[in-house]
């Protein structure tokens, strides 16, 4: 798996499990059979192993094109949906009327497999609690439904919102699972209006809500001179890095020297620290837009060693671009 994924074994960390390997694993059982990633891992011979590798690695490339096309939809319905909340407020007189606390979206032609990974983009971009919603049909009586998947949030658990939402409106939920920060609902299509609203209700019901700030949280910035592979080898080799202890984030403002889109999705990006120094190069993943060359961004990043073919230079790896 780490061979299909172009990943040097010799320098196995959290970084490549995560980002390599759980990946082509998971999107066989999004959109095949889980099973090949079972007998994959299950594999006695080298060359069954490397032909499911393979077939994984195929799936995982169907699987990404899928989740950026569905990514790229349902963030143009969120801009809509904006959009009308502000034209509603503007008409009503009222800047907090409309004000969203969530997010629902849904489109016919979404795949029920990559519906999780479109709603962990829309709650990145939105700072929201979302939900995205695809047809399905119920094993157990062959009948149309939707089938949700919900990413929360820092402070609102999405498990207790939805039993919230089940206790008030007992008909609304035909199922729903989950825990703290992601969950899946099944329902039907008249009831996603319902839903939403119900969703929304109850969040505004948990104690001291509020309609959630989109905040990112980092650890400062770094000065110029910081920037270099030694402080980068340094961050790398004080992991591993985790859900309860994350790596470094630090934040600056730098002026952007020039940009280029890679592999159709991805923004690669030379800047330079706003005090000065040398250029460095950065890479913001699932960011094609709009450009920033000519002018300076406050960038979120990581600052990691970038070892792609052979290299040994810093690179920022961006989280977030911010005003």
């Amino acid at each position: 798996l780490l061979k299909v994924a172009r990943r040097d074994v010799a320098r196995l960390g959290e970084a490549a499990l995560a980002v390599a390997v759980a990946p082509r694993l998971n999107a066989a059982g999004r959109l095949a059979d889980m099973g090949v990633g079972v007998r994959c891992l299950l594999a006695e011979t080298q060359a069954e192993a490397d032909a499911l590798a393979t077939t994984l690695n195929a799936i995982n490339v169907e699987r990404r094109a899928l989740s950026e096309r569905m990514t790229a939809e349902a963030l143009l319905l969120v801009e809509e949906a904006l959009r009308g909340d502000a034209a509603a407020a503007a008409a009503q007189g009222d800047a907090a009327r409309g004000a969203r606390c969530a997010v629902c979206l849904h489109d016919p032609q979404w795949h029920e497999g990559v519906i999780g990974i479109v709603a962990g983009r829309v709650r990145e971009s939105t700072g929201l609690p979302s939900f995205a919603f695809a047809n399905a049909v119920d094993g157990s009586t062959g009948q149309p439904v939707l089938k949700g998947s919900g990413r929360s949030i820092d402070g609102i658990n999405l498990r207790v919102v939805l039993v919230d939402v089940d206790r008030t409106h007992p008909v609304l939920l035909l199922r729903f699972g989950g825990h703290a920060m992601a969950a899946g609902v099944t329902i039907t299509l008249p009831r996603l209006r319902p839903f939403r609203a119900a969703l929304e209700a109850a969040i505004a019901r948990l104690p001291g809500a509020a309609r959630p700030a989109h905040t990112v949280d980092t650890d400062g910035s770094l000065p110029a001179h910081a920037l270099q592979l030694e402080t980068a080898l340094a961050l790398e080799a004080a992991g591993p890095w985790g859900a309860a202890f994350p790596e470094p984030c630090f934040d600056n403002v730098f002026d952007v020297l020039d940009e280029r889109v890679v592999s159709g999705a991805h923004l690669r990006l030379t800047v330079r620290h706003a005090d000065g120094g040398p250029s460095v190069a950065a890479i913001a993943f699932g960011r094609a837009g709009p450009g920033l060359a000519g002018g300076r961004a406050r960038l979120v990043y990581r600052l990691e060693p970038d070892r792609y073919r052979g290299r040994r230079m810093p690179q920022l790896v961006v989280a977030a671009v911010l005003p």
